[in-house]
């Protein structure tokens, strides 16, 4: 399995591998018709999803486990990193690649370009004051 260093990055998946993983981190873990309850409409065809889920395992994105049920043979896939680890990495490579290092002008973007709600002003306002008092948090907190 590729290092989690080395991982591919998101953006860089196809549309159907990045539902798949949607759908991995939403229910933990699942065969390829769990996850396909979770893709949005139109779903695409099992086997589809099975490509798909094959291939995030080659990148190492997901690991799977064969089980033995009353229908059979299954794989039961899971991630082998969390939505939070990815949208950190993610975000990392954002400000080195785009913004030459600097999240300052990220955020300054983002506020000057998107519509955000109050609330999501205040969530921001919290997360800042907390920064100011030298307290770690988690933004999806």
């Amino acid at each position: 399995m590729t290092p989690k260093d080395e991982l591919p990055s998101l953006a860089s998946l196809s549309p159907v591998q990045r539902a798949a993983l949607l759908a991995l981190w939403e229910v933990g873990e699942g065969t390829v018709y769990d996850l396909l309850d979770h893709f949005p409409e139109p779903k695409p065809p099992y086997t589809s999803v099975l490509s798909a889920l094959q291939k995030l395992r080659n990148f190492g994105w997901v690991s799977f486990e064969a089980r033995v049920g009353e229908k059979g043979r299954y794989y039961l896939y899971r991630p082998t990193r969390s939505r939070e680890e990815a949208e950190r990495t993610a975000a990392r490579n954002v400000v080195e690649e785009v913004f030459s290092g600097d999240a300052f002008r990220l955020a300054q973007h983002l506020l000057g370009q998107e519509t955000l709600s109050a609330d999501e002003l205040s969530q921001l306002r919290k997360l800042i004051d907390e920064r100011r008092r030298g307290k770690k948090t988690n933004p999806g907190s």
